[in-house]
């Protein structure tokens, strides 16, 4: 899908955005069936690159983009503009494990990068403690993203690397 079509199908999805509006206020979040549609239209792999088979946006089309979701409800705009930094961060993670996590480009993401966890090595991994506070599209999303400090030891103050 090009950046062009994407535009053309965030278009065609405005006038269901804001017969939709009432209800996604009262829920709280956006229904769905209308996330589903949004997922279909292209709107959350804006940022994956052509090597992963996204249409790698240009910034002055993403900001298009979500003015376009704006004029259908400002909340659907907020929670696309979230929900499509999964293809940002990828390009901070090692590609095996960007790959694992985003098996496809039409995956959601939200969360917090303000390393409010700490991330201590173990044999295997991490284990990670923190508390982060609600974020923007979690109710749909597909990754949760939740900064930490990465410390070599509980006793130790954290290294230079912030995951």
């Amino acid at each position: 899908m090009t950046s062009e079509e994407i535009l053309a199908n965030a278009r065609a999805l405005v006038p269901e955005i804001q017969r939709r509006s009432g209800e996604t206020a009262r829920l709280r979040r956006l229904p769905l069936d209308l996330i589903e549609k949004l997922r279909a239209a292209g709107v959350f792999r804006i940022m994956f690159p052509r090597s992963w088979g996204g249409p790698e946006m240009p910034l002055p089309q993403q900001v298009e983009l979500i003015e376009t979701l704006a004029y259908g409800d400002p909340s659907v705009a907020w929670a696309v503009k979230i929900g499509s930094d999964s293809g940002y961060f990828c390009a901070f993670l090692d590609e095996a494990a960007a790959r694992e996590l985003y098996p496809s480009i039409d995956r959601i993401t939200a969360g917090q990068a303000p390393p409010n966890g700490r991330a201590v090595r173990v044999d295997g991994g991490y284990s990670v403690t923190g508390r982060w506070g609600f974020a923007s599209g979690c109710t749909h999303a597909d990754v949760m993203v939740g900064g930490c400090l990465v410390m070599q030891s509980a006793s130790e103050p954290p290294s230079d690397m912030v995951a």
